[in-house]
């Protein structure tokens, strides 16, 4: 234990002495430019080119690579041009020739074309995770092997294009350690690239047989269309037939789907073809398997792969639609109960005779959201194996508890005691949970779906997402991933130039487009997802070399909250993902556990450039701010005598080894500002800490757009890890005159009489990654500026939003606004969000919610609707009126509240919470006045409207 903690110490103690050098030098070859970046990095379009990075360096023209004995490593190839018409690049390698003799290029070097696909609808996590609008981009993902009849090599460059180029090196398990090397050429009619990739095999060996089951189940009706166009029909009635003659080609082209996942470290499973039955008597099933075990028995037993290893579960062919429920009276009619426990016991007999017993698992529902319903019909279904002869494991899509716990309101009590295996979305996965159902004997797997509850292997996620599960499965000790639509790219009429879907987790494409007609080809993701495998393999080995401590540190590190641990109040109230967004963390902190298995870390080891890699590894993880201060609000209040007060809404995030204690100051406080105490927080190691700051106000003023900056300090005692930590904060302020006239509610604001301070303008993003917003690049491409006034019956608000000359927004004719998670989405939306209250806190509950579309449609709710409902939520009939209008330039909105539709204890402040936010559908970009960050259904995170009562 000693040597681990000194072992990491002692990268922290090289972190502050040594630095990486990087540079941006030129390639040395004329024409096309060529780079090369590792296989984790972003290298689409729109990132800048690096002739000096980790792996590659322009001025020695070498590729360095190290990779254990069976394990395979990736980079790849950017080659930009400013010219057409140049030659077709093609791309050679000699032989890996070094200290174990040759390796052939044949089999070792795996070069693939990258192209793109199109994404134009996007889920509303993607600019929080990513940092980026949810603008229609391509993303590069389709892998084509590089002498494919089609979109393969070699390379005819276009003006400004940027080609990728994927290149897998793997060391086969007979591999000697040592160093390898082989030249790379790049050729036109002259050669336009000539490196060395050098690649270092590593004295440490990953296991044949994966450590980390990732079950990626394959219902192969969208390759069957895309390539065959067979008719999409249900999946369990899906049928192939290895004495056809006419399914060779359908099978050949499963088959090659199932071994492209299973060479890639997954454990695919068939999900179709299901053996058809009859029933012959009470409770007596007669099931005709003869076609079904020739078509899967090479899968289940791991004949049909090089490597004869098993995957880690294979799920009986059975569900709640095979023998069907519907057709059989019902989950619970006694009929359909005799019916599924007899069919079950009949796959139990057949799997135990041909030795599959221990992979075997029922897995009757697929993902679907928690409801009573759900918890009901996996309650049926397990009684029903429970009262029969079947006696299989049972795996089940749901939380093993409430989410009510979490501020899910809708979460129904959950007691499944039948339940073996949970596959559980991130979402649901709650870590104590889960580990006391591990105690039970249970069996706890990952179902990734969305940041920042698990990384995604959506097409638009982050580069790093992919590999992060590996470590995250690691850090939280989980049994498994299931990856529930490794196949379903989109249905059959799929081309790559198609709109993708950004929420979909598929791993392979039809190879029919490429002229690959009887496999399909790989995606990027899917490379990753082997990675994210590899590094778990490595932190095993680690372990097992004792080093238990250290491969848990590191674990932690990488992946510092996932699961329900990123929530903060409640699920929909979150911390931004704790995994890093710079993809060269997590291949640094993997050299740091490769140092430790080889034992050169510390040593007298020839290559400074580990060192290096480990110095800049432990930089990134220090600079991922182990301690956080923000300001989630600002609001005002009335003190006694009439001072007013202003009340920051602080937050502490110690994500160190240690408690750190430490006081809020504010070092360069606005005139007349003054701190009534500094209050002393004390935050225990992985916790946080919220505190309500108080200043009294001698006067205030705020600039033309409503707003007033400024930045309180957290200062951390010198004993427990001192520093200081800035926190931004936004005060929104904004009068609401009082006027004689009420302006028409006609969409022109021509009649709004000038008022001191009554606008609220210079929107930030409330969906942006790292507090980007409050540091002034968060603002959204199209402004928007509301306006406030009142007479003796009526609040009066207009908000004209900024458009591109010729933009329309976008809406759709329905009486609802769509949301997802905590925001509207998806269509232009206007919300005026009004908290009328003394009381600072609370929940969406206790905010009047007004929200207009350009069709001029209000829908007004006292409490924010959510996804899943987190707060009460009911229709509101506030009696506004309301006018819009579109303009080329410009769309408007105006709005008259009557006073009577709010509660009569408005009138008890003056300062009411209130802030107006916009969606601009076409961006993704969801932005507020007052700066609020993740979400803006919290009263804390309003702004401030002083109005005068009646």
């Amino acid at each position: 234990m000693t040597g681990e903690f000194r072992a990491i110490r002692g990268v922290l103690v090289a972190a502050t002495m040594l630095s990486a050098c990087a540079g941006c030098l030129p390639p040395l070859s004329a024409g096309p430019s060529v780079w090369i970046v590792d296989g984790r990095e972003d290298a689409s379009g729109d990132v800048q080119p690096s002739f000096e990075n980790s792996i590659y360096s322009a001025t020695r023209g070498e590729i360095r690579l190290a990779a254990a004995v069976n394990e395979t490593v990736a980079f790849q190839i950017a080659i930009s041009s400013t010219t057409t018409g140049e030659a077709p690049l093609e791309l050679t390698f000699s032989d890996l020739v070094g200290d174990g003799g040759r390796l052939s290029a044949a089999s070792a070097i795996h070069a693939y074309r990258v192209q793109s696909v199109r994404v134009r609808r996007f889920p509303a996590w993607y600019p929080q995770h990513t940092g980026r609008a949810a603008w229609p981009a391509s993303f590069p993902d389709i892998l084509v092997p590089w002498n494919s009849p089609r979109g393969g090599g070699p390379i005819r460059l276009g003006s400004g294009q940027r080609e990728l180029v994927w290149i897998d090196v793997c060391a086969p398990p007979t591999t000697p350690p040592g160093e390898y090397s082989a030249s790379v050429e790049l050729r036109g009619d002259a050669a336009v690239f000539r490196g060395l990739l050098k690649l270092r095999v590593l004295p440490i060996a990953l296991p044949g047989e994966p450590s980390l089951t990732v079950v990626t189940r394959v219902d192969p009706r969208d390759l069957l269309s895309a390539h065959l166009r067979w008719p999409l029909e249900p999946a369990e009635q899906t049928r192939l037939l290895p004495s056809a003659p006419s399914h060779q080609a359908a099978i050949q082209l499963v088959s090659a789907s199932m071994r492209l996942l299973h060479e890639h470290r997954m454990s695919p499973v068939l999900w179709a073809a299901f053996p058809k039955y009859r029933p012959t008597g009470d409770r007596q099933v007669e099931i005709a398997w003869e076609e079904y075990d020739a078509l899967v028995s090479g899968f289940v037993d791991g004949r049909a792969y090089a490597d004869r290893a098993r995957p880690g579960l294979w799920p009986i062919p059975a569900s709640i639609n095979y023998p069907p429920a519907a057709a059989n009276g019902g989950i619970e009619a006694p009929r359909y109960a005799a019916l599924l426990g007899s069919y079950l016991a009949e796959c139990r007999r057949h799997f135990a005779d041909r030795g599959w017993l221990e992979q075997a698992v029922f897995r009757p529902l697929p993902p679907g959201a928690v409801s009573t319903a759900a918890v009901g019909r996996m309650a049926r279904l397990g009684a029903i194996v429970r009262q029969s002869e079947a006696d299989v494991p049972i795996l089940a899509h749901l939380p093993p508890a409430s989410l009510r716990v979490l501020g899910d309101q809708s979460s129904p009590a959950i007691d499944l005691p039948d339940v073996d295996l949970w596959a559980m979305r991130g979402m649901w996965f709650q870590p104590e949970v889960v580990r006391q159902q591990q105690q039970l004997g249970k069996q706890a797997w990952l179902l990734p779906d969305q940041p920042p509850y698990s990384p995604s292997l959506s097409v638009a996620g982050l580069p790093v997402d992919a590999e992060a599960l590996g470590w995250l499965a690691w850090r939280y000790g989980l049994d498994g991933l299931w990856i529930e639509d490794a196949a379903e790219f989109g249905g059959g009429g799929w081309k790559p130039e198609n709109e993708a879907n950004a929420e979909s987790s598929a791993l392979i494409y039809p190879g029919e487009p490429f002229g690959l007609f009887d496999q399909p080809v790989p995606s990027i993701r899917l490379k990753r997802l082997r990675s994210a495998v590899q590094a778990y393999e490595l932190l095993r080995l680690l372990d097992r070399a004792g080093k238990e401590l250290m491969a848990r540190t590191l674990a932690e590190q990488a992946v510092s909250w996932a699961g329900t641990d990123a929530c903060v109040d409640h699920l929909l109230h979150t911390r931004e993902a704790g995994w890093p967004a710079d993809a060269s963390a997590l291949a640094l902190a993997r050299e740091l556990v490769v140092q430790e298995l080889t034992s050169t870390f510390g040593g007298d080891s020839a290559d400074s450039r580990q060192i290096s890699n480990l110095t800049r590894w432990a930089l990134t993880m220090n600079r991922a701010q182990r301690v956080r201060a923000e300001v989630r609000g600002v609001r005002l209040q009335s003190g006694g005598g009439g001072e007013m007060r202003a009340v920051a809404f602080c937050d502490v995030t110690n994500l160190t080894s240690r408690l750190i204690s430490g006081k809020w100051t504010l070092p360069s406080p606005p005139l007349g500002w003054r701190m009534l105490r500094e209050p002393v927080v004390s935050v225990p190691a992985g916790g946080r800490r919220a505190t309500a700051v108080e200043f009294s106000l001698a006067g205030l003023s705020a600039n033309i757009d409503g707003v007033f900056d400024v930045e309180l300090v957290f200062e951390a005692d010198g004993g427990s890890g001192a520093g200081l930590f800035p926190a931004p904060a936004r005060l929104a302020l904004a009068l609401c005159p009082r006027s004689g006239a009420a302006p028409r509610i006609d969409g022109d604001l021509a009649d709004w009489g000038l008022a001191s301070s009554n606008a609220a303008g210079d929107f930030r993003l409330v969906r942006g990654r790292r507090g980007a917003a409050l540091a002034g690049r968060g603002a959204p491409t199209r402004a928007s500026r509301a306006f406030f006034s009142m007479d003796a019956d009526s609040l009066h608000v207009a908000v004209r939003c900024e458009l591109a000359a010729g933009e329309k927004p976008v809406w759709s004719a329905s009486n609802t606004v769509p949301i997802d998670g905590a925001i509207p989405w998806g269509q232009d939306v206007v919300e005026i969000l009004l908290c009328p209250r003394a009381a600072a806190q609370g929940s969406s509950s206790e905010i009047y919610c007004l929200q207009v579309k350009p069709s001029g449609l209000l829908c007004a709710r006292r409490g924010c609707r959510t996804e899943p409902p987190i707060g009460a939520s009911e229709p509101w009939l506030c009696n506004a009126t309301v006018a819009v209008t579109v303009q080329p330039t410009v769309w408007t909105v105006e709005l008259s509240l009557p006073l009577s539709a709010l509660d009569g204890s408005a009138w008890s402040t003056r300062v009411w919470g209130c802030n107006v936010t916009r969606l601009d559908a076409a961006r993704g970009e969801y932005s507020s006045w007052s700066g609020a960050q993740g979400d803006c259904y919290r009263p804390e995170l309003l702004g401030n409207l002083v109005v005068s009562p009646p």
